[in-house]
């Protein structure tokens, strides 16, 4: 493919994304909560892109009344990718339902070494209290050895 025409199709993808969000406001920070760790054997990935969760379910609180907005602050480090074109994603879920908000980070090295991946994803959620979890899937299969995401809740 055309290496200009991947530009202005990327950057028509990105005016398309940002037309469609919705105005900007201000927004409070309620709460935190974060998890991390590390799988000494790694966790393994299956292939052909199974959603599989990474590292703790989470309870968080959106308090008083009408929605909050979610923001969660993931990094991954895969490895031991030994094909080429290992394309790996990091969603979340919540309420034990995958998002679709899961974003392609790029390939896992085919050589064998890690790569840590990281994407930062907001979503707005109704009052009360919910589950989130991280998530991840690899076209061809790896390994996770560290995780750590961040979960914070704002109040409009």
């Amino acid at each position: 493919m055309n290496h200009n025409f991947e530009k202005y199709l990327f950057v028509a993808a990105l005016a398309a994304f940002a037309c469609s969000m919705a105005v900007a406001q201000n927004h409070a920070l309620s709460r935190t909560y974060i998890d991390a760790g590390y799988y000494s054997s790694g966790l393994n990935i299956p292939g052909d892109n199974q959603l599989t969760p990474v590292g703790n379910a989470i309870d968080i609180d959106c308090p008083g009344s009408g929605t909050c907005t979610l923001e969660a602050d993931q990094s991954v480090q895969q490895t031991a990718g030994y094909t080429t074109g290992n394309e790996f994603q990091i969603g979340f879920y919540l309420d034990g339902k995958a998002q679709l908000t899961f974003q392609a980070t790029g390939e896992t090295p085919s050589d064998g070494s890690s790569l840590v991946s990281s994407t930062r994803e907001f979503l707005t959620i109704p009052k009360g209290t919910h589950t989130v979890q991280i998530g991840v899937e690899s076209q061809n299969g790896c390994y996770v050895d560290n995780y750590s995401t961040v979960f914070h809740v704002y109040r409009p």
